[in-house]
């Protein structure tokens, strides 16, 4: 999202967010999903307070970028979405085109080719489609980390660690120096803040 008409890609790139590009390529693979399906998911995520990616592809080079969005409520084929943050600068974004969603549960993440109704840099609206395709997280390319510190907190306790692997849905972060029993005061269904490091530089929070 850069532009000045189209400020270079580089910094678009600063402010959208980069993830695997097999994403962008796996719009016609994996299970199909029935639209009934993917509303329900689409109310699952509004429910846990989630967001959904949606994929933005320069016409010419053909990159992409997923920029976060909160699901609103939905109980007919479309679907209102309001951008994680606001103020999506959409003036930086002249030469790309609105794709695709992703969507996940934690488990598994399905695209959808959803045609945009409407978009501003408060909200987009799709039209969701008949059907969309779901793969398992476990088939998604995983990237190993190195000197990446991280530190974990929840409940006034806190974890130190560091990064072992990533993907565009998930990150593994293994903890040093605790007792096992000291984990199960971690609660899985409550959320964690995590610092990612390196060198005291803060990397992702």
């Amino acid at each position: 999202m850069h532009d000045r008409s189209a400020a270079s890609s580089d910094s678009v790139e600063r402010i959208g967010e980069k993830l695997d590009p097999s994403l962008s390529e796996t719009i016609v693979e994996g299970k199909r999903v029935k639209r009934r399906d993917l509303l329900n998911l689409c109310n699952y995520i509004n429910f846990r307070e989630g967001t959904v990616l949606v994929c933005f592809r320069h016409r010419e080079q053909g990159n992409c970028l997923f920029f976060q969005a909160h699901p609103s409520p939905c109980l007919d084929e479309t679907l209102v979405c309001s951008w994680m943050p606001l103020d999506l600068p959409l003036n930086r974004l002249k030469l790309y085109d609105c794709e695709s969603l992703l969507l996940s549960d934690g488990y598994n993440y399905v695209t959808i080719k959803a045609e945009v109704r409407g978009i501003d840099s408060k909200e987009v609206s799709f039209l969701i489609p008949q059907s969309g395709y779901e793969k398992s997280i476990r088939t998604m390319d995983r990237h190993a980390c190195k000197d990446i510190a991280a530190h974990i907190i929840q409940a006034g306790m806190g974890f130190e660690g560091s990064l072992d692997d990533f993907n565009t849905m998930s990150f593994k972060v293994e903890i040093e120096g605790r007792p096992s029993d000291s984990l199960r005061w971690i609660n899985p269904e409550q959320p964690v803040m995590v610092l990612l490091s390196r060198d005291g530089a803060l990397l992702y929070s």
